[in-house]
Protein backbone atom coordinates (compact mmCIF):
# COMPACT_ATOMS: atom_id res chain seq x y z
CA UNK A 1 0.00 0.00 0.00
CA UNK A 2 2.96 2.28 1.03
CA UNK A 3 4.66 1.61 -2.33
CA UNK A 4 1.66 2.05 -4.50
CA UNK A 5 0.68 5.68 -2.67
CA UNK A 6 4.18 6.68 -2.86
CA UNK A 7 4.04 5.40 -6.90
CA UNK A 8 1.13 8.02 -7.12
CA UNK A 9 2.52 11.07 -5.47
CA UNK A 10 5.58 10.32 -7.92
CA UNK A 11 3.61 10.57 -10.87
CA UNK A 12 1.52 13.33 -9.42
CA UNK A 13 4.78 15.61 -8.91
CA UNK A 14 6.12 14.73 -12.67
CA UNK A 15 2.61 16.27 -14.16
CA UNK A 16 2.70 19.17 -11.70
CA UNK A 17 6.05 19.95 -12.68
CA UNK A 18 5.01 19.59 -16.59
CA UNK A 19 1.78 21.88 -15.86
CA UNK A 20 4.00 24.42 -14.00
CA UNK A 21 6.82 24.44 -16.74
CA UNK A 22 4.34 24.81 -19.77
CA UNK A 23 2.58 27.96 -17.85
CA UNK A 24 5.73 29.54 -17.21
CA UNK A 25 6.98 28.91 -20.91
CA UNK A 26 3.81 30.46 -21.75
CA UNK A 27 5.07 33.94 -21.67
CA UNK A 28 7.58 33.52 -24.25
CA UNK A 29 5.34 33.68 -26.93
CA UNK A 30 4.35 36.93 -27.39
CA UNK A 31 2.37 36.34 -31.26
CA UNK A 32 0.07 34.22 -31.67
CA UNK A 33 -1.07 32.64 -35.52
CA UNK A 34 -5.12 31.56 -35.49
CA UNK A 35 -6.20 29.13 -38.03
CA UNK A 36 -9.41 29.16 -40.15
CA UNK A 37 -10.71 25.37 -37.54
CA UNK A 38 -9.86 28.07 -34.75
CA UNK A 39 -6.82 25.94 -33.41
CA UNK A 40 -3.80 29.09 -32.22
CA UNK A 41 -0.03 28.35 -32.45
CA UNK A 42 2.18 30.64 -30.10
CA UNK A 43 5.57 31.85 -30.74
CA UNK A 44 7.51 34.71 -32.59
CA UNK A 45 6.67 35.64 -36.04
CA UNK A 46 9.97 35.63 -38.08
CA UNK A 47 9.08 36.45 -41.49
CA UNK A 48 5.56 36.88 -43.38
CA UNK A 49 5.00 36.53 -46.90
CA UNK A 50 2.13 36.22 -49.73
CA UNK A 51 2.45 32.54 -49.05
CA UNK A 52 3.67 31.34 -45.55
CA UNK A 53 3.90 32.89 -41.71
CA UNK A 54 7.06 31.53 -40.48
CA UNK A 55 6.64 31.20 -36.19
CA UNK A 56 9.65 30.21 -33.96
CA UNK A 57 7.95 28.46 -31.22
CA UNK A 58 9.58 27.20 -27.95
CA UNK A 59 8.26 23.52 -28.19
CA UNK A 60 8.33 22.85 -32.03
CA UNK A 61 10.89 25.23 -33.03
CA UNK A 62 10.11 26.56 -36.49
CA UNK A 63 6.82 26.20 -37.98
CA UNK A 64 6.06 26.97 -41.50
CA UNK A 65 2.19 27.79 -41.56
CA UNK A 66 0.40 28.44 -45.51
CA UNK A 67 -1.62 31.28 -45.59
CA UNK A 68 -4.44 30.41 -47.05
CA UNK A 69 -4.79 28.02 -43.25
CA UNK A 70 -4.63 31.14 -40.84
CA UNK A 71 -7.45 33.31 -40.13
CA UNK A 72 -5.44 36.27 -38.38
CA UNK A 73 -2.15 36.55 -36.59
CA UNK A 74 -0.08 39.40 -34.89
CA UNK A 75 0.75 40.04 -31.08
CA UNK A 76 -1.75 38.41 -28.92
CA UNK A 77 -2.83 41.12 -26.78
CA UNK A 78 -4.02 42.80 -29.87
CA UNK A 79 -5.09 40.18 -31.97
CA UNK A 80 -8.58 39.50 -32.16
CA UNK A 81 -9.64 35.97 -32.10
CA UNK A 82 -12.46 34.89 -34.39
CA UNK A 83 -15.75 33.54 -33.71
CA UNK A 84 -15.49 29.47 -33.89
CA UNK A 85 -18.57 29.97 -36.75
CA UNK A 86 -16.07 32.15 -39.00
CA UNK A 87 -13.17 29.95 -38.23
CA UNK A 88 -14.43 26.81 -38.62
CA UNK A 89 -16.72 27.69 -42.06
CA UNK A 90 -13.64 26.38 -44.22
CA UNK A 91 -13.11 23.24 -42.44
CA UNK A 92 -12.53 20.52 -44.02
CA UNK A 93 -14.18 16.66 -43.40
CA UNK A 94 -11.34 15.04 -41.51
CA UNK A 95 -10.96 12.86 -38.33
CA UNK A 96 -9.10 14.15 -35.22
CA UNK A 97 -7.83 10.82 -33.39
CA UNK A 98 -5.40 10.42 -29.88
CA UNK A 99 -4.36 6.93 -28.45
CA UNK A 100 -3.89 7.31 -24.67
CA UNK A 101 -1.82 4.38 -22.01
CA UNK A 102 -1.99 5.38 -18.67
CA UNK A 103 -2.24 4.12 -15.01
CA UNK A 104 -5.25 4.72 -12.31
CA UNK A 105 -5.48 4.32 -8.41
CA UNK A 106 -8.85 2.77 -7.85
CA UNK A 107 -10.21 3.64 -4.59
CA UNK A 108 -13.06 1.62 -4.79
CA UNK A 109 -11.27 -1.98 -5.34
CA UNK A 110 -9.17 -2.08 -2.56
CA UNK A 111 -6.26 0.76 -3.61
CA UNK A 112 -5.10 -1.55 -7.03
CA UNK A 113 -3.21 -0.18 -9.71
CA UNK A 114 -4.88 -0.85 -13.18
CA UNK A 115 -3.15 -0.23 -16.87
CA UNK A 116 -5.98 2.18 -19.23
CA UNK A 117 -6.16 2.39 -22.31
CA UNK A 118 -8.29 5.13 -24.10
CA UNK A 119 -9.14 5.79 -28.17
CA UNK A 120 -11.01 8.89 -29.30
CA UNK A 121 -11.89 9.96 -32.59
CA UNK A 122 -13.77 12.93 -33.21
CA UNK A 123 -14.77 14.48 -37.01
CA UNK A 124 -15.84 17.91 -37.01
CA UNK A 125 -17.61 18.99 -40.29
CA UNK A 126 -20.38 22.28 -39.55
CA UNK A 127 -22.66 21.57 -38.84
CA UNK A 128 -22.15 17.74 -37.55
CA UNK A 129 -20.10 16.13 -35.09
CA UNK A 130 -19.35 13.04 -34.99
CA UNK A 131 -17.52 11.46 -32.00
CA UNK A 132 -16.52 8.13 -30.72
CA UNK A 133 -14.46 6.91 -27.38
CA UNK A 134 -13.48 3.15 -26.14
CA UNK A 135 -11.95 2.96 -23.03
CA UNK A 136 -10.34 -0.09 -21.42
CA UNK A 137 -9.22 -0.91 -17.84
CA UNK A 138 -7.33 -3.86 -16.23
CA UNK A 139 -6.08 -4.56 -12.90
CA UNK A 140 -4.76 -7.16 -10.35
CA UNK A 141 -4.11 -6.84 -6.51
CA UNK A 142 -0.81 -8.80 -5.64
CA UNK A 143 -1.60 -10.90 -8.85
CA UNK A 144 -5.42 -11.50 -8.37
CA UNK A 145 -7.12 -10.13 -11.41
CA UNK A 146 -9.38 -7.37 -9.73
CA UNK A 147 -10.55 -5.25 -12.68
CA UNK A 148 -11.23 -6.26 -16.50
CA UNK A 149 -13.70 -4.31 -18.20
CA UNK A 150 -14.42 -2.05 -21.38
CA UNK A 151 -16.88 -0.08 -23.25
CA UNK A 152 -17.14 1.86 -26.47
CA UNK A 153 -19.21 4.98 -27.60
CA UNK A 154 -20.32 6.54 -30.20
CA UNK A 155 -22.46 10.10 -30.60
CA UNK A 156 -23.66 12.26 -33.16
CA UNK A 157 -24.42 16.04 -32.89
CA UNK A 158 -26.24 18.20 -35.84
CA UNK A 159 -27.04 21.91 -35.07
CA UNK A 160 -30.20 22.91 -35.39
CA UNK A 161 -31.23 26.98 -34.19
CA UNK A 162 -28.72 29.46 -32.90
CA UNK A 163 -27.56 27.14 -29.75
CA UNK A 164 -29.58 24.61 -29.74
CA UNK A 165 -28.37 20.98 -31.36
CA UNK A 166 -29.95 17.43 -31.45
CA UNK A 167 -28.17 13.43 -31.27
CA UNK A 168 -27.94 10.36 -30.79
CA UNK A 169 -25.55 8.06 -28.39
CA UNK A 170 -24.92 4.84 -28.79
CA UNK A 171 -22.74 2.74 -25.83
CA UNK A 172 -21.94 -0.56 -25.16
CA UNK A 173 -20.20 -1.91 -21.98
CA UNK A 174 -18.50 -5.37 -20.47
CA UNK A 175 -17.74 -5.46 -16.77
CA UNK A 176 -16.95 -9.07 -15.78
CA UNK A 177 -16.59 -8.25 -12.19
CA UNK A 178 -20.42 -6.30 -12.35
CA UNK A 179 -21.37 -9.28 -13.66
CA UNK A 180 -21.85 -7.72 -17.24
CA UNK A 181 -21.43 -9.73 -20.22
CA UNK A 182 -22.98 -6.90 -22.18
CA UNK A 183 -24.64 -3.49 -21.44
CA UNK A 184 -26.50 -1.46 -24.19
CA UNK A 185 -27.70 2.08 -24.24
CA UNK A 186 -28.91 3.80 -27.13
CA UNK A 187 -30.81 7.57 -26.57
CA UNK A 188 -31.37 10.73 -28.71
CA UNK A 189 -31.76 14.18 -26.85
CA UNK A 190 -31.73 18.29 -27.37
CA UNK A 191 -28.93 20.17 -26.43
CA UNK A 192 -28.14 23.66 -26.06
CA UNK A 193 -24.60 25.52 -25.43
CA UNK A 194 -24.29 28.11 -23.55
CA UNK A 195 -20.70 28.75 -24.43
CA UNK A 196 -19.15 28.08 -28.01
CA UNK A 197 -15.92 30.26 -28.35
CA UNK A 198 -12.41 29.25 -29.21
CA UNK A 199 -11.19 29.34 -25.40
CA UNK A 200 -14.39 27.91 -23.74
CA UNK A 201 -17.53 25.52 -24.49
CA UNK A 202 -20.41 24.65 -22.12
CA UNK A 203 -23.30 22.53 -23.18
CA UNK A 204 -26.26 20.95 -21.50
CA UNK A 205 -28.45 18.03 -22.82
CA UNK A 206 -31.03 16.01 -21.96
CA UNK A 207 -33.56 12.64 -23.59
CA UNK A 208 -34.57 9.08 -23.13
CA UNK A 209 -32.71 6.41 -22.82
CA UNK A 210 -33.03 3.09 -23.34
CA UNK A 211 -31.07 0.13 -21.36
CA UNK A 212 -30.46 -3.52 -22.55
CA UNK A 213 -28.49 -5.60 -19.99
CA UNK A 214 -27.24 -9.39 -20.08
CA UNK A 215 -25.99 -10.35 -17.69
CA UNK A 216 -23.26 -13.06 -16.75
CA UNK A 217 -26.31 -15.32 -14.62
CA UNK A 218 -28.01 -15.47 -17.73
CA UNK A 219 -30.32 -12.67 -17.05
CA UNK A 220 -31.65 -10.49 -19.69
CA UNK A 221 -33.40 -6.78 -18.37
CA UNK A 222 -34.35 -3.51 -20.15
CA UNK A 223 -35.16 -0.38 -18.53
CA UNK A 224 -35.87 3.25 -20.16
CA UNK A 225 -34.28 6.13 -18.27
CA UNK A 226 -34.29 10.36 -18.22
CA UNK A 227 -30.64 11.00 -18.79
CA UNK A 228 -29.15 14.56 -18.06
CA UNK A 229 -26.11 15.65 -19.02
CA UNK A 230 -23.18 18.35 -18.97
CA UNK A 231 -19.85 19.05 -20.63
CA UNK A 232 -17.55 22.29 -20.14
CA UNK A 233 -13.92 22.66 -21.79
CA UNK A 234 -11.55 25.80 -21.12
CA UNK A 235 -8.66 26.33 -22.80
CA UNK A 236 -6.17 27.46 -20.67
CA UNK A 237 -3.98 28.26 -23.05
CA UNK A 238 -2.04 26.66 -26.21
CA UNK A 239 -0.86 23.90 -23.74
CA UNK A 240 -3.24 23.45 -21.08
CA UNK A 241 -6.92 22.41 -21.24
CA UNK A 242 -9.63 21.82 -18.50
CA UNK A 243 -12.56 19.10 -19.44
CA UNK A 244 -15.65 18.23 -17.20
CA UNK A 245 -18.07 16.18 -17.76
CA UNK A 246 -21.53 15.07 -16.08
CA UNK A 247 -23.58 12.29 -16.93
CA UNK A 248 -27.34 11.40 -14.70
CA UNK A 249 -29.44 8.66 -15.47
CA UNK A 250 -32.95 8.51 -14.01
CA UNK A 251 -34.61 5.12 -14.27
CA UNK A 252 -38.75 5.72 -14.86
CA UNK A 253 -39.91 2.64 -13.32
CA UNK A 254 -37.55 2.97 -10.33
CA UNK A 255 -36.78 5.99 -8.99
CA UNK A 256 -34.78 4.36 -6.29
CA UNK A 257 -32.52 2.83 -9.45
CA UNK A 258 -29.86 5.78 -10.91
CA UNK A 259 -26.51 6.44 -12.22
CA UNK A 260 -24.14 8.96 -12.40
CA UNK A 261 -20.81 9.52 -13.75
CA UNK A 262 -18.60 12.70 -13.61
CA UNK A 263 -15.17 13.04 -14.95
CA UNK A 264 -12.67 16.40 -14.53
CA UNK A 265 -9.27 16.77 -16.69
CA UNK A 266 -5.98 18.69 -17.12
CA UNK A 267 -4.57 17.55 -20.38
CA UNK A 268 -0.89 19.11 -21.14
CA UNK A 269 0.38 19.19 -24.88
CA UNK A 270 4.22 18.39 -24.39
CA UNK A 271 4.74 18.79 -28.46
CA UNK A 272 2.77 18.70 -31.69
CA UNK A 273 1.57 14.58 -31.03
CA UNK A 274 2.30 14.40 -27.02
CA UNK A 275 -0.12 14.94 -24.09
CA UNK A 276 0.24 14.21 -20.38
CA UNK A 277 -3.67 13.99 -19.25
CA UNK A 278 -4.78 13.66 -15.18
CA UNK A 279 -8.16 12.49 -14.60
CA UNK A 280 -10.31 11.95 -12.24
CA UNK A 281 -13.65 9.85 -12.92
CA UNK A 282 -16.37 9.11 -10.57
CA UNK A 283 -18.78 6.55 -10.97
CA UNK A 284 -21.51 5.50 -8.94
CA UNK A 285 -25.00 3.61 -9.30
CA UNK A 286 -27.78 3.03 -6.90
CA UNK A 287 -28.88 -0.42 -7.35
CA UNK A 288 -25.30 -2.26 -8.72
CA UNK A 289 -24.90 -5.75 -9.44
CA UNK A 290 -23.23 -8.82 -8.14
CA UNK A 291 -22.74 -6.76 -4.63
CA UNK A 292 -20.14 -4.85 -6.02
CA UNK A 293 -19.50 -0.97 -4.71
CA UNK A 294 -21.40 1.31 -5.13
CA UNK A 295 -19.05 4.11 -6.01
CA UNK A 296 -15.79 3.88 -8.46
CA UNK A 297 -13.39 6.53 -7.76
CA UNK A 298 -10.73 6.44 -9.92
CA UNK A 299 -7.39 8.64 -10.58
CA UNK A 300 -6.15 8.61 -13.86
CA UNK A 301 -2.58 9.05 -15.53
CA UNK A 302 -1.85 8.97 -18.79
CA UNK A 303 0.32 9.96 -22.16
CA UNK A 304 -1.45 10.22 -25.02
CA UNK A 305 -0.18 10.59 -28.78
CA UNK A 306 -2.67 12.67 -31.21
CA UNK A 307 -2.60 11.26 -35.17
Amino acid sequence: MQRLIMSWQKTLCVFLFAVAWGIAMDGWADDVVVLINADRLTGQIESVTDEVIRLRNPHLGEVVIPRKSVACFGPREKTAIPSLTATTAGSTNTWKNSLEFGFNLSEAEHNTRNLVLRWESHRDKKPSLLHLQALAFWGDYDGITTTQKSEGRAKYEHDWVRHWYWYNQLSAAYDRFRGLDLELQEGPGLGYRFLDTPSQNLAVEAGPNYLLRFETDHQRRQSFSLRAAQYYTWKINDRVSLNESAEFLQRTDDFAARQFRGELSLVMTLTRVLSLRLSLLDEYMTRPVLDTPENSLQFITSLGVTF
